[in-house]
């Protein structure tokens, strides 16, 4: 079963359950540096940015505030009775469903669904219950692999911009460290390409908002580093080449932490311009 809140010695059995990339990541970093390395994972999935940054700061971002009062209307307008008595009525559809077609109906539900101010996604919640209570930890850095969540269902990839690049301050000033080494790895690439024959609402998406605002974050502030995923393409949202990108952060962290000369730095779009039929990019 899955230990949280407790320090577990890295082995083939308790490695199953950590953060992929961020093992591979402290694999390299302690066969190069040759000293210990300890990980804390705070991952969560299935959550915004916004839910990993503190109610205080989104506050201070004008773009935030719709995203702030959908929430606490949610929350204000929830009613326990009113929500078991709706998935009552849900369970009661389904059963007879299954039942006509055979099938064993779940159990009966006996408690209402959580409030929204429980949820993940309530914005600061993610920041509130797991990076707060670690404020006194004096950690080397943080690497930051998130983003899907905010492509999706109700996608909001304008404020992503501000929210991104307040994220980091939060954090530095959350473990009281100005200077705080911290990493972004790139939202990776999914789904099928467009084609000719797509409508153009299906090959509009917000993914590529959300890569250009972690970039910008890490433009906008020193110390941190970033690190490209998009060519390592796949079709599910859950990339299975967690290995070169831990690899690939880890390159940014021994050359920026450790003193290593290596090649870590991703390009970055400079200029265009068409010549001789051809456009020439350069990064």
């Amino acid at each position: 079963a899955e230990r949280r809140g407790d320090w577990v010695v890295c082995s083939p059995e308790s490695v199953k359950l950590f953060s992929a990339v961020g093992y591979v990541f402290g694999r390299r970093i302690h066969a190069v540096s040759k000293i210990p390395i300890g990980l804390v994972d705070t991952s969560w999935g299935g959550t915004t940015v916004e839910a990993w940054i503190s109610r205080e700061t989104l506050q201070k971002i004008p773009e935030t505030q719709g995203l702030l009062k959908s929430w606490d209307d949610r929350i204000a307008a929830y009613d326990a009775s009113k929500s078991l008595e709706s998935e009552l009525k849900r369970w009661e559809t389904q059963s007879k469903k299954l039942q006509a077609a055979g099938k064993t109906a779940p159990p009966k539900p006996t408690e209402p669904k959580p409030s929204p101010a429980k949820d993940r996604n309530n914005p600061g919640a993610s920041f509130n219950a797991i990076i707060a209570p670690r404020a006194s930890y004096a950690i080397k850095g943080a690497l930051f692999y998130q983003g899907i969540n905010n492509t999706v269902g109700d996608a909001r990839p304008a404020p992503s911009t501000k929210t991104y690049t307040a994220l980091i301050p939060e954090w530095r000033r959350a473990f009281n460290d100005p200077k705080l080494a911290f990493g972004i790895c790139q939202m990776v690439s999914w789904g099928f390409p467009p084609r000719l024959e797509d409508t153009e609402i299906d090959q509009v998406s917000a993914a590529p908002f959300i890569r250009e605002a972690q970039l910008k974050a890490h433009l906008a502030h020193p110390d941190t580093g970033f690190i490209v995923t998009y060519d390592l393409g796949h079709i599910q949202m859950h990339s299975p080449f967690k290995a070169p990108i831990g690899e690939r952060i880890a390159r940014w962290a021994l050359a920026t932490q450790y003193g290593q000369k290596v090649i870590y730095r991703t390009p970055i779009y400079q200029s265009m311009k068409v010549q001789d039929g051809h456009v020439v990019l350069t990064f």
